[in-house]
């Protein structure tokens, strides 16, 4: 199984992408180790220069062949401009590790590459850049680039623009992400909005919906949780409530059921005690006193028939022991 990985640089947010067959954590310490000891590359340098603390790893997919990867791997350095020393600390287009393909990458990449990392080197290649952005773009304004891109977005195959979208989120940070769609729900209608968030839910899997609903959980306060799940249960048949009840229990193992009863357990003994909630006996009065107020004469009947058991009661444990004289 390989492994697509991209490092990104928190201080001045440039790129760098790769592909593995290592685990994650195991390819991340050989890269800081490759720094520590000298290694030249582009990446080393600027972790040397910067720290490793300052740069950090994230997969982006798997896939099976070697093929699929180097496929990949070209099309997320793409999408990022990777390989141009503006936006990334790759030497070459990707998709293969032969020297050969490195003799073919275009003069921009070999000049990042032989360049070493000072202001006025970098301030001829954003020359360079910037002149040859104007040369590709000419004086077309921002909403006729985004007129091309969208147009060419739409001729390409969903599997490539599914490839770009993951990589945009992955390499993206919650708050950059964030902010983009919001921006871009605030350009639909709630009809339109719903539709996409449908769709974006019916595209994950069970674990990618429990590790999303969990999150979510996570941020509300209580008060806010127990609106929601009142919300959520009041559109809910007692049919649906109880399905949705023993699809959780299956999920789980005993040991895990016996722990979330007990903890829940733990957490309500805690909030009687606190005094933030009433006991079960207490519940069971209040109801009893409201329903009392509600249905009176049942009330009264329910209270005479009550105290004549009481009385035959006694009378039969009387009976049962009786005084000797």
């Amino acid at each position: 199984m390989y492994t697509i990985y991209i490092i990104k640089n928190i201080i001045n947010s440039k790129w760098y992408v790769g592909q593995t067959k290592q685990a994650l954590k195991t390819r991340w310490r050989g890269h800081v180790e490759a720094a520590l000891s000298g290694k030249g590359s582009l990446l080393h340098n600027a972790m040397r220069k910067h720290g490793a603390e300052c740069f950090w790893i994230e997969p982006v997919m798997t896939c099976a062949t070697s093929a699929e990867a180097d496929a990949l791997e070209q099309e997320s350095i793409e999408f990022l401009s990777a390989d141009e020393r503006r936006h990334g600390y790759n030497v070459a287009p990707g998709g293969g590790r032969i020297l050969c393909e490195y003799a073919a990458r275009s003069l921009w990449a070999r000049r990042a590459y032989e360049v070493q990392s000072t202001q006025e080197d970098i301030d001829r290649l954003k020359a360079e850049y910037r002149a040859r952005s104007i040369k590709v773009w000419g004086d077309k304004t921002l909403a006729e680039r985004s007129e091309v891109l969208r147009k060419t977005t739409a001729a390409q195959a969903p599997e490539q623009r599914s490839v770009k979208v993951r990589t945009w989120q992955a390499l993206r940070t919650p708050e950059e992400r964030s902010t983009t769609v919001r921006k871009a729900n605030a350009k639909l209608t709630p009809e339109e909005r719903s539709e996409v968030k449908r769709k974006m839910w019916e595209r994950k899997t069970p674990e990618q919906r429990s590790e999303v609903l969990r999150k979510a959980n996570a941020a509300l306060t209580p008060e806010q949780h127990r609106e929601r799940m009142r919300k959520a249960n009041a559109s809910r048949t007692p049919e649906m409530v109880k399905a949705a009840h023993e699809k959780r229990l299956k999920n789980i193992g005993p040991e895990a059921r016996r722990a979330a009863a007990r903890k829940t357990w733990e957490t309500r003994r805690r909030k009687i005690a606190a005094g933030l909630e009433e006991s079960p006996s207490e519940r069971m009065r209040r109801n009893a006193k409201k329903w009392a107020q509600e249905n009176p004469e049942r009330a009264r009947a329910n209270a005479l028939n009550a105290s004549q058991c009481a009385t035959r009661k006694r009378r039969e444990q009387v009976a049962a022991y009786p005084l000797e004289i």
